[in-house]
């Protein structure tokens, strides 16, 4: 097993916001080599795939300004402080979709910047989502829910059409670990 070779020297913050910080960390490698690397530190968050009792999955249509784009999603967004990780699905799942679950099933957790962001995820699968009310959206957020037939789901997964990080990392453990294809 491989040991850190990685020796902070020094550590600053030269930006930080509510959303995100950047922080820089001066190294030495265990063989001496000396360098700089960049933590983008983002909050927790988490991702849900919503299922309806009757199978089919709540997925939303979300325009994203950083790409300038409509995108097929999930819901998902940051943990609050103190917020445990089924709490936050409960929460995320109600404000984007108006819906509430009998049961919530992990998925496990995923680093999707690994590279350069301490940022990790905890998927979730929310089973038998019934309507609880209007969405909840945050000021910037436009979405459209739409219930989507699980083959519709798989063939737009399929086709690349689905390309937020969040939904196909969300959607693919979803699709292995609880709702297989029949052969």
């Amino acid at each position: 097993m491989m040991n850190n070779p990685f020796r902070t020297i020094a550590s600053s913050v030269p930006f930080s916001d509510p959303r995100c910080a950047v922080r820089r960390d001066d190294f030495q490698m265990d063989d001496g080599f000396r360098g700089v690397h960049l933590v983008i530190e983002i909050p927790e968050a988490i991702c849900v795939v919503p299922v309806l009792r009757d199978g089919r999955i709540l997925l939303l249509r979300q325009w994203r300004y950083t790409i300038q784009s409509l995108e097929w999603e999930v819901p998902a967004g940051r943990m609050h402080a103190g917020e445990g990780v089924e709490a936050a699905a409960a929460r995320e799942l109600r404000e984007e979709t108006g819906h509430v679950a009998r049961a919530f099933v992990s998925l496990g957790d995923f680093f999707p910047l690994a590279g350069i962001s301490n940022h990790r995820g905890h998927l979730l699968a929310a089973l038998d989502c019934e309507p609880a009310g209007s969405l909840q959206l945050e000021p910037t957020e436009r979405i459209e829910v739409i219930a989507t037939a699980p083959a519709e789901v798989r063939r737009l997964f399929s086709s690349f059409e689905i390309r937020d990080g969040f939904a196909v990392a969300a959607l693919s453990r979803y699709f292995m670990a609880v709702a297989p294809p029949r052969p």
